[in-house]
Parts: C-alpha cells; structure tokens; sequence
C-alpha cells in the first residue's frame, strides 16, 4: 500500500491467508481441464490435478512451462505444451499479488 503523497512510499502491507485446501477442492471436478496457479518463482500455490484429501509431500515447480514464464512476464495468450506427458492447449494469464505476479493457467487436451 502506497501513501496518497508519493507513490514510493510505502504506507504498509496487505496480508492475505489463503485456504489452498480449499482452492484446490473448488477446482476438483474439471474432468481433462487442468487449473494451476504458480506464484511468482513458478512454485505450485494450487493445482486440480491434485487430490486435496492426500497430504502434500512437497511443492512442485512449473517454472519451467512457457505458459507460466509468460504469465510471469505480464503476458496473456495461449499455446501448446506438454505437461506431465500429456499435448495440452494451455491459456494464460498474470495475476497481480502485490508486490508479485503469480501465473493462473488453463490447461484442457489438445484435440
């Protein structure tokens, strides 16, 4: 948050806590669609793929999908790209988490 006199001062911070299990249970039910949401270094926040009711052994990385390093640089649009093993149409898009972009994607099989 920025004070109202210069836009470089610092005023202080807005802190959110975010319910993942409960992201990830709202984004179950999209058969072959695929929803991921990748924070700033590429790191997996939320994934349907992934069963809420397992216990997450570690974070996994999508950094290296071009989707998320565009949606990373501010870019919208869309492409083809293997993920886990699978030829997927994946759309993307940045997500403003201040002071931080994070990347949500789109993933359905390639027809």
């Amino acid at each position: 948050m920025h004070s109202a006199g210069d836009a470089q001062d610092v005023a202080g911070y807005w802190v959110a806590i975010i319910n993942l299990d409960g992201l990830e249970e709202s984004l179950q039910g999209l058969g072959d669609s695929r929803i991921i949401f990748a924070d700033h270094n590429g790191i997996e926040i939320a994934d349907s793929a992934h069963d809420p009711s397992q216990a997450r052994a570690e974070l996994r990385s999508f950094s290296g999908l071009q989707s998320v390093q565009q949606a990373l640089a501010g870019n919208t649009g869309s492409l083809v790209e293997t993920i886990d093993g699978k030829s997927m149409t994946v759309h993307y898009a940045p997500v403003k988490a201040y002071p931080h972009t994070w990347a949500v994607i789109l993933a359905e099989p390639s027809q």
